[in-house]
C-alpha cells in the first residue's frame, strides 16, 4: 500500500513536473530560511543566560526626570552606600569602559607597532567581578589584578597575540591612553567572553585604573579634573555600569525604594531615579536605555521574524 502511493506521487510530480518542481524549491527554500530565522531567534535569547548567578543580578539603571532620559551607568558613589545599607546585597560591582587605547608587549620581541583598541574592550572593575559573573579565570590569580594598579588581566585571544606560545604570566604590556603611557603587568589570564555576553572585555584592571582614565575620557565644562578621585566622590558623575547581586529572592520593588532613599539621604538635591534591570533582559529591554558600551538587540524585531518564519506552515 505505501509503495502504491509513492508511485502514484512519483508518476503526479513527472507530469506536472515543472509546477512541482517549483512548488518544491520554494518549500525548501522557506523551511530553510525558518531554520536561520530559528537560530537567530535561539541566539537573541541565549544572552546572559550562562551566568551561573544570572537570575539574581541586576543592573542599575539611572532614570534622569528632568530630561526623561535613561542611562544604563550610575555615580560610583551609590554602590558604595548601597552596599553598606541596603539588605540583601551580596555584591555590587561597578564597571567602567575605557577608549581609544594604543597597546603594546614591552620588549616586543616582533617589533610591532602598538595596537590601536578600536573598540571600547578594556574593562575596570570592582573586586568581586569574576565573583559575581561567570568568566572564568584560566591562569594566575584575578585578585591579585584588583588589589594592584598596575596589574591587569587578559583573554585568551589577546594572550595568543601578544604571546604566541608563551606565559604571558609576569609579562608587562604597553598602555598608551590618549597620550599618557604607562605598563601595566599581566597577572591573569581568563576565558574568552562567550559571543551570548552582554558585557565584552579583552582587558580588566582594578577600578583604580578607571580614575585615571577618566581624567582625558570625560569633557567637562567647567574647572579642569586633574584627580581621578574626583569621579568616585561625586554624585553626578555616573559613567559607572553597575551591576547588584542578590543574596536571593528579593522584592525587586521594595529593595528599588531602599535605594532611592540611601541615594536622596546623601544627595538630597538629586531628581534622579534609579531603578534595577534584570541582567537577562539588558539585551532584549534596552532599547530606551543610553548604554553606549553594552550592543543590545531589539524584541520587536523577534517577533517580526518569528511571524516570517510561521509563513512556511501556514
Amino acid at each position: 500500500m505505501f509503495w502504491n502511493y509513492v508511485k502514484i506521487s512519483l508518476r503526479i510530480f513527472w507530469r506536472q513536473r515543472v509546477v512541482s518542481l517549483i512548488n518544491l524549491i520554494g518549500l525548501s527554500t522557506g523551511l530553510a530560511a525558518s531554520f536561520i530565522i530559528l537560530l537567530f531567534l535561539i541566539s537573541e535569547i541565549s544572552y546572559d543566560r550562562f551566568h551561573k548567578n544570572g537570575s539574581h543580578i541586576y543592573r542599575i539603571v539611572t532614570h534622569d526626570t528632568i530630561h526623561q532620559t535613561r542611562i544604563a551607568a550610575s555615580p560610583y558613589l551609590l554602590g558604595t552606600y548601597a552596599k553598606a545599607e541596603v539588605p540583601d546585597i551580596e555584591k555590587i560591582v561597578s564597571v567602567y569602559f575605557a577608549e581609544d587605547l594604543k597597546i603594546n608587549v614591552v620588549g616586543d620581541r616582533y617589533e610591532r607597532e602598538p595596537e590601536f583598541m578600536d573598540a571600547p574592550y578594556f574593562l575596570s572593575v570592582d573586586s568581586g567581578f569574576f565573583e559575581m559573573f561567570t568568566y572564568p579565570v584560566l591562569q594566575g590569580d584575578a585578585a591579585a589584578v584588583m588589589r594592584d594598579p598596575n596589574a591587569v588581566a587578559i583573554s585568551e585571544k589577546m594572550a595568543d597575540r601578544f604571546f604566541p606560545g608563551s606565559n604571558p604570566i609576569g609579562e608587562t604590556l604597553n598602555i598608551n591612553h590618549k597620550g599618557e603611557e604607562f605598563s601595566l603587568v599581566v597577572r591573569a589570564v581568563f576565558k574568552d567572553f562567550p559571543k551570548h555576553s552582554s558585557i565584552k572585555a579583552e582587558f580588566i584592571s582594578g577600578i583604580d585604573l578607571a580614575f585615571n582614565f577618566m581624567i582625558r575620557d570625560i569633557i567637562t565644562t567647567g574647572e579642569e579634573v586633574t584627580d581621578g578621585n574626583y569621579y568616585r566622590n561625586d554624585w553626578m558623575a555616573a559613567f559607572f555600569p553597575t551591576f547588584v547581586l542578590f543574596e536571593g529572592k528579593v522584592d525587586i520593588a521594595s529593595n528599588e525604594k531602599l535605594l532611592n532613599t540611601v541615594a536622596k539621604t546623601y544627595n538630597p538635591q538629586d531628581t534622579r531615579k534609579f531603578y534595577y534591570q534584570s541582567l537577562h533582559d539588558i539585551h532584549l529591554h534596552s532599547q530606551d536605555i543610553f548604554a553606549i558600551w553594552i550592543q543590545v538587540g531589539d524584541k520587536k524585531n523577534l517577533v517580526l521574524f518569528s511571524i516570517i518564519g510561521l509563513l512556511p506552515y501556514l
